[in-house]
């Protein structure tokens, strides 16, 4: 018995074994990391483009693939992942964000996580924490506050303050001029608008 039980997991293994090894000739790319980046614009800045910058970035373009950290200048871009601080004129995240961003402009091209503080605020994906600028929009599903005179959101979960309040699904209040939301008391409705 021991022997039949030998045999068949040897025959299941070579039979498994292409599929098992598929993958072993991929090699991993080692990722670039640098702790400071000073730029005027790319490709005039210490680390180039597809460095991950873990620290500190200052300048007036600065563009890298991620970035952790503080993050001051102009025009901030991070063609994927940020997570941390960013204080300038546009912030653009081409990834997810965690932390705070305080711009005139901010985009997140993906999901956001934190505190999103300027004129225009725009998420694709979902955003959880606070959203408060002019113009406040989220693509997917917001968890939080919107504070603005113009909230979007695809469905919210949380408060909408603001002039004009728009949402798919609210489960929440809109406080505002003009309310709007398909599920709501009424669908469009000024002042208060709420469902639960």
């Amino acid at each position: 018995m021991t022997r039949i039980i030998f045999v068949c997991t040897a025959l299941v293994l070579v039979a498994a074994w292409p599929a098992l090894t598929a993958g072993a000739e991929e090699t991993l790319a080692v990722e670039k990391v640098s702790h400071l980046q000073l730029s005027l614009f790319p490709p005039l800045q210490l680390a180039d483009v597809d460095t991950t910058i873990k620290g500190f970035r200052f300048g007036v373009f600065t563009m890298n693939r991620k970035m952790e950290g503080l993050d001051i200048g102009l025009l901030n871009w991070t063609t994927d992942e940020m997570d941390g601080l960013e204080f300038s004129f546009a912030n653009v995240a081409g990834g997810d964000v965690v932390g705070v961003q305080f711009g005139v402009l901010n985009i997140d091209c993906k999901d956001m996580v934190g505190w999103e503080s300027g004129g225009y605020n725009g998420t694709i994906g979902d955003f959880i924490g606070l959203q408060s600028g002019v113009l406040n929009i989220t693509g997917g599903s917001t968890g939080g506050v919107q504070f603005g005179a113009v909230n979007y959101s695809g469905s919210m979960t949380g408060l909408q303050l603001g002039l004009l309040n728009i949402t798919g699904t609210l489960h929440g209040i809109q406080l505002g001029i003009i309310n709007i939301a398909s599920n709501g008391f009424f669908p469009v409705f000024p002042v208060i608008n709420a469902a639960f």
